[in-house]
């Protein structure tokens, strides 16, 4: 968005009363003699003796320098026709403006109309909360009516009732309005409650028109409750959760496991799952692959905040360099979830380090063994998203490998099968989960 300049709803008018100009063989006439920002300015030019080819039309600012052929709101080419009409969109800002010929273009100004852009009365716009209830974090309408066709750029935001009014940029969210005299849309509400204004803008950024207060008050969430069946676990063991929900919580509640060492609110977790339905249900993890403590967490949305305590538990034993030989000799693969890739991304996450490591220690301790390291992803999103992302992280796995690690490359290849390859119901979560995974197989 640009530089915030802080105005009512916003009238345009031609200055004069007479809304024809001529000087020297150029004349201007506009079709009335005012209009509401966001309008169109259909402007006739005429001339007697054609311009250049490259003669031009520009909207500029009065405070521009005049025969200044830079600084134009906007311009079209009027070339050497001897007459025309052309549309300018009226200026969101208030202030006055002036359309200047130029009869090429480096060349001089030979025709100046003055404009004015005037505040009005903002009770010619109306705002309202279609939604009886606001519910933190939810959807919720918004009504805006007006008696001319707003501007394409104008926009809702919200924001907290103690921001600085002069200041468009401290809002949560937004959304444009587009070009018409009514609009229904929706919103989301903050997640946080407490005291929220609504502010309507005549522009990107344009003039404040409007404003209307509203408050997110504590949703009422009792009975929510989770519980997992062990508090000990095998690396990669499923730990299964059962949890109680309620209608109120948003669709991007979730749970997630973390390392309480490393976590920060929603930041850190090693796996997570949204809760669907979110009136109650299960999902199923994998416990994480090196021993340590850990937590469940359940949160309100993607971006929190955190509902319930932290469920501990207990991971007993680690994936070890041992077990990786034993699965790929018996076996020729070995399944690991254990390592974690930051959402979207092939980044791998430290806590994915220790596993790495073990792998490593296998590899250098003999030679002989040559690894291809697969990456699989569930099915949601493209397929030919999934798909790159799986080569993408497979790779990543396999640069760690050596890069930091010193394994050599003669020993590895890597190859993404994205969600081609499931080994889980992609239509629940459980399902997903297990087909989100890395594996090791022999070659």
């Amino acid at each position: 968005m640009k530089p915030n300049l802080l105005f009512l709803k916003l009238l345009v008018t031609v200055s004069c009363f007479n809304i024809g100009f001529t000087q020297g063989n150029v004349t201007i006439t506009f079709p009335q003699s005012s209009y509401y920002t966001g309008d169109i300015i259909e402007v006739q030019y005429r001339t007697q003796t054609p311009l250049e080819e490259s003669a031009w039309l520009g909207l500029f600012k009065a405070s521009i320098p005049r025969g200044s052929r830079s600084g134009y709101e906007k311009y079209h080419y009027v070339r050497n026709n001897t007459s025309g009409t052309y549309a300018f969109e009226a200026p969101a800002i208030s202030g006055k403006y002036e359309f200047r010929v130029f009869d090429s273009e480096y060349g001089k100004e030979v025709h100046v109309v003055p404009v004015t852009v005037r505040t009005i009365n903002p009770g010619d716009l109306a705002m309202a909360i279609v939604t009886t209830d606001i519910k933190p974090a939810q959807p919720f309408e918004v009504k805006v009516e007006s008696r001319f066709n707003m501007n394409e750029k104008a926009w809702v935001g919200i924001f907290s009732a103690k921001a600085n009014k002069d200041d468009y940029r401290g809002y949560t969210s937004y959304e444009y309005v587009g070009h018409k005299k009514e609009a229904i849309f929706k919103m989301q509400a903050p997640a946080q409650t407490g005291d929220y204004e609504l502010r309507f803008y005549a522009s990107d950024p344009g003039a404040l028109v409007k404003r209307v207060s509203f408050r997110l008050g504590a949703l009422n969430l009792d009975g929510i409750s989770f519980e997992a069946n062990k508090q000990a676990y095998d690396p990669e063991e499923e730990v299964i959760v059962q949890y109680k929900g309620h209608p109120d919580l948003t669709d991007r509640a979730w749970i997630g496991i973390f390392d309480p060492k490393k976590a920060t609110g929603t930041h850190g977790y090693m796996d997570y799952q949204y809760l669907t339905p979110k009136t109650g249900g299960s999902v199923t993890f994998k416990a994480p692959a090196s021993k340590g403590k850990y937590d469940l967490r359940v949160f309100y949305t993607d971006q929190g905040p955190q509902l319930l305590e932290p469920l501990p538990f207990e991971v007993t034993s680690s994936i070890d360099s041992d077990y990786l030989k034993k699965n790929l000799e018996t076996n020729g693969r070995v399944v690991l979830y254990g390592i974690y890739f930051d959402t979207d991304k092939s980044t791998i996450q430290a806590n994915s380090y220790p596993l790495i490591e073990q792998i490593a220690m296998m590899l250098k301790a003999d030679a002989a063994m040559k690894v291809r390291i697969e990456g699989h992803s569930d099915s949601q999103g493209e397929e030919s998203y999934n798909q790159a992302l799986s080569e993408e992280r497979a790779a990543a796995v396999s640069s760690v490998l050596t890069s930091k690690y010193g394994v050599s490359t003669s020993q590895l290849r890597s190859k993404g099968y994205g969600e081609s390859k499931p080994v889980g119901d992609n239509r629940t979560s459980t399902g997903r989960a297990k087909n989100r995974r890395v594996e090791l197989v022999k070659f």
